[in-house]
């Protein structure tokens, strides 16, 4: 059985965590996991943050709705590739079509 955590290693857990999903949103995933490496480098402490994560995670909404953020971006980015084929292979098939 792992021992409890005391107050001020919960606090400490918390503003990384905190950090941590700041970090995931702004940062490029492997500058996150170095910080994380050295903020925690004792696996130990990964396994209390998971816990620590997970408690903040709000559990009367679905995970799409928690990570819309991503597939928000994702989607978008997408939907702008898209776009820009259009316009591109539109311009190619109407040059096509003038010079018939």
């Amino acid at each position: 059985m792992t021992k409890p955590i005391g107050d001020d290693e919960l606090d400490r857990l918390a503003e990384i965590a905190a950090q941590l999903a700041a970090r995931v949103r702004d940062d490029d995933p492997e500058v996150v996991g170095r910080w994380l490496g050295s903020e925690l480098p004792n696996p130990g402490e990964w396994w209390r943050l998971a816990f620590v994560l997970a408690a903040a995670v709000p559990i009367d909404r679905p995970f799409a709705h928690l990570t819309a953020w991503v597939r928000t971006a994702a989607v978008e980015r997408d939907e702008v590739i898209e776009q820009r084929r259009a316009v591109l292979l539109g311009d190619h098939i109407e040059q096509v079509r003038t010079a018939a």
